[in-house]
């Protein structure tokens, strides 16, 4: 059980409130393969994602920024390597 260490100068914290898989997933997709393919291929095609990934990387990194297709590749090469899927 967590618990946080008693400090004069610190309030009371609630721990954190952890949910079941169940209540947060309901209802697992039948072929997580297609499942995974089409958001693949959504990444690949909808230019919202390349222009998210372009906001998210000019404020969170530093140094070398990897292009959008640099970074879907990489996903892409997870997948595959993790089920077998891309």
């Amino acid at each position: 059980m967590w618990t946080r260490p008693k400090s004069p100068h610190s309030p009371a914290i609630s721990p954190p409130r952890i949910l079941p898989c169940s209540a947060t997933n309901t209802r697992l997709p039948e072929d997580i393969k297609s499942e995974t393919r089409k958001a693949l291929d959504a990444l690949h095609t909808d230019p919202e994602y390349r222009a998210r990934y372009d906001r998210f990387v000019a404020d969170m990194a530093y140094g070398e920024r990897p292009g959008f297709s640099a970074a879907m590749q990489t996903v892409s090469d997870l997948a595959s390597t993790a089920r077998g899927i891309a």
